[in-house]
């Protein structure tokens, strides 16, 4: 299978995508859903700047968490995991701001579904930790609206459900 090695060795280390980051790209864009475990593993990984970047120009055709832009291209099916990202309380603070980045992606055209899914998450967690996770997530999740959306979306993080 095409993607066989890359898991053999991503799995085992981080360093592996310092010279491949770009096939966390082709992940995505093969829409390659068991790839999603690894790729929530790494959204904190961030790519080698370029040599344009290392002297000062920022040309952003790529993004600089290349996991984020996989993940978002696998799409929906890719949810449950980066949610759990978002819950998780070992997950890094760059991780975290991450999958609710991707998570806002996803929801890019219904941003107040994605804002009140998040919120509906917050009311019926069990533990402290996770609650208090999904609810900064709620908030973070408000800067990624829509304008024209912004006060639906402000709407369904306070509403409960």
């Amino acid at each position: 299978m095409r993607w066989s090695r890359f898991f053999k060795t991503a799995s085992q280390t981080r360093a592996t995508l310092s010279a491949s980051h770009s096939q966390c790209t082709d992940l995505g864009q093969d829409r390659y859903e068991p790839s999603v475990p690894v790729l929530v593993r790494l959204l904190d990984f961030r790519r080698p700047a370029t040599e344009r970047e290392k002297r000062g120009y920022y040309i952003h055709m790529q993004s600089i968490y290349p996991a984020v832009e996989a993940l978002e291209e696998i799409g929906k099916n890719a949810l449950p995991a980066v949610l759990e990202v978002i819950k998780s309380d070992s997950s890094s603070a760059t991780a975290r701001d991450n999958a609710v980045s991707v998570w806002m992606e996803i929801y890019k055209y219904e941003s107040p579904k994605g804002v009140a899914l998040l919120r509906q998450e917050a009311e019926n967690a069990t533990d402290h930790a996770s609650k208090k996770s999904l609810n900064w997530a709620v908030s973070k999740a408000l800067t990624w609206c829509n304008p024209p959306d912004e006060e639906k979306c402000k709407a369904a993080a306070s509403v409960a459900h």
